[in-house]
Parts: structure tokens; C-alpha cells; sequence
């Protein structure tokens, strides 16, 4: 039987229904295992059992359901404003979410803590699975800041 495609948004969505807790946030991403997989993001003292209740609900759901492509198309949209960096002595400018991301995976940290490259990566994969102005704009700022601890951020 062929699985109908849904947005991360969508998956997100069916799982939020699914078990139920209204003040859990959930986003799904691609797993190269599963197809995708469930986050959740909520209070401490309920995110071990929110996660199990979203994994489980994943389990349900993934046989009739698959997480459509997005990411590709979402790759090549832009940054809030593109970032001029140096690298290698050579200027470039990260205009799209694709471009952004290959910094950030294909370069190793000098500067930066582990936490800011973290935080600028999760960003940028927020922004690819569901493509919003506030996570744009966060994704922007994060990558732009890691940029400039790096020391590869060039004048503007």
C-alpha cells in the first residue's frame, strides 16, 4: 500500500492529536532510519513521558504516512539577509537555508562552543522542516553569530 505524503507540519499535527497533551510543541524531521521522527519540545518534568507518547504514536503513524521532500525546496530559499563571510580568504555570501547548513556541517568550530553550533544547526533544520519568517529569522541570526565567533563574519 502506498503511504500518503504530509509536511512535517502535517506529521506533527496527526502526532499532537494523537497523544493528546495541548501544551507539547512537536517537530518532525527526517530520520534516515524511519522516514521521520518526532520531537517534542515542552516542560522538563513532562518531556520523558511526552516523547514516549510521541515516539509510540510515530510507530502508528508511519505506516500510512510519509514525510514528503520539503527539505530540497527549503534549501534553496533565503536567509532573512544574506551574510557576507571570508573563507579561505575568499569572500562569499550564505544567501538560501542550503548554503547556511553547508557551512555549518562542512566547517569545523575554532572559536565557537559546541552550544553555538548547535543551536545555530537545529535553526537551520527548524526553518527547512517548516519554513517560517520566526524561524528564518532565528536560523539568520544564529548563523550570522557563529559566523562572527569564528572570525570568517567579513566587514560590512
Amino acid at each position: 500500500m502506498k503511504k500518503e505524503q504530509k509536511s512535517a507540519r502535517e506529521l506533527a499535527d496527526l502526532v499532537a492529536q494523537r497523544i493528546g497533551m495541548p501544551d507539547v510543541r512537536i517537530a518532525v524531521h527526517h530520520d534516515p532510519v524511519y522516514g521521520w521522527h518526532p520531537t517534542v519540545y515542552t516542560a522538563p518534568n513532562k518531556a520523558v513521558a511526552a516523547q514516549s507518547a510521541a515516539e509510540r504514536a510515530a510507530q502508528e503513524l508511519r505506516p500510512l504516512y510519509e514525510l514528503c521532500d520539503e527539505r530540497r525546496e527549503n534549501d534553496r530559499r533565503p536567509l532573512t539577509r544574506p551574510i557576507a563571510v571570508l573563507i579561505d580568504g575568499k569572500e562569499d555570501s550564505l544567501r538560501t537555508l542550503g548554503h547556511a547548513a553547508r557551512l555549518l556541517t562542512e566547517r569545523l568550530g575554532h572559536r565557537a562552543g559546541t552550544s553555538e553550533w548547535q543551536h545555530a544547526n537545529e535553526a537551520i533544520m527548524a526553518a527547512q522542516d517548516d519554513y517560517t519568517d520566526g524561524h528564518r529569522d532565528l536560523s539568520t541570526d544564529l548563523v550570522e553569530h557563529v559566523c562572527r565567533l569564528e572570525g570568517i563574519l567579513a566587514r560590512q
